[in-house]
């Protein structure tokens, strides 16, 4: 996971996606059509996420491992996110699954595969396998690509993939590189600060999938999205007043 110093004409960096094949078909129609519009090299980054809570992990992961994505893009780098960490460890490690199962929507991933929650031993190795080997982060020298962000200013090598994989706290730059993140979701644009950029804008609620574009070396980001539900975005904010205020 060393840097690619080979930064190319466009970058184009993808949010949570959690199950929902819908939104990322949609989304990639816009992002290739604007690839098409630059000339030069282009790079494909999925910030991890894959699975859970949306109704089509099976297909989104299919999509992942078909290698269709690279006729569009001349780079693509899939990464993990912490719901490929988390059902490895129920999966392989033994972990307790009920949390993921009816809290982190992991009926649903089974679902999309045709299993019951209590035939979650039947889930296929290879998609386990593949989802468990991504990398956890992708850095170009001027900017870092990774699912949650690191939680401190540490080298991210020795960072364990827990931490890494989970932070939820104000993101710092790594080594001067911009920080380019999902995973605390955000409401109806992404959250951009002098040392990181959040793309997560809670997809698989709102119906707002988001992609930040970078040209050349830039630390600046236009966004490409779907469009989100006004009514489905309005009531998670109401739900999130609401506990805002039942924590005081």
């Amino acid at each position: 996971m060393k840097d690619s110093r080979s930064i190319p004409a466009v970058t184009y960096a993808v949010g949570d996606i959690h199950g929902r094949l819908d939104l990322l078909t949609a989304l990639l129609g816009v992002i290739v059509s604007h690839r098409h519009t630059i000339k030069g090299a282009s790079k494909l980054i999925f910030l991890g996420d894959y699975i859970d809570r949306g109704a089509d992990s099976k297909g989104v992961v299919d999509l992942m491992r078909s290698g269709k994505l690279a006729t569009d893009f001349d780079e693509v780098i899939i990464l993990k996110g912490n719901h490929e960490w988390i059902l490895w460890e129920i999966l392989r490690n033994g972990k307790e699954a009920e949390s993921w199962l009816y809290r982190n929507g992991g009926v649903a991933t089974l679902k999309s595969y045709g299993l019951a929650p209590e035939e979650r031993d039947q889930f296929p190795d290879d998609h386990l396998r593949f989802l468990n080997g991504l990398p956890l982060y992708h850095s170009d020298g001027v900017r870092l690509f990774t699912h949650a962000g690191p939680p401190n200013d540490a080298k991210i090598e020795a960072i364990p993939e827990k931490e890494l994989l989970r932070f939820r706290g104000r993101v710092q730059d790594v080594d001067g590189r911009l920080v380019v993140h999902g995973h605390n979701y955000v409401l109806r644009k992404p959250l951009v600060t002098q040392n990181a950029i959040n793309i997560d804008t809670a997809a698989h609620e709102t119906d707002q999938l988001t992609c930040a574009v970078f040209l050349d070396d830039s630390r600046e980001a236009t966004f490409i999205a779907t469009p989100g539900d006004e009514t489905k975005i309005a009531r998670r904010e109401k739900m999130n007043a609401l506990l805002a205020l039942s924590a005081l």
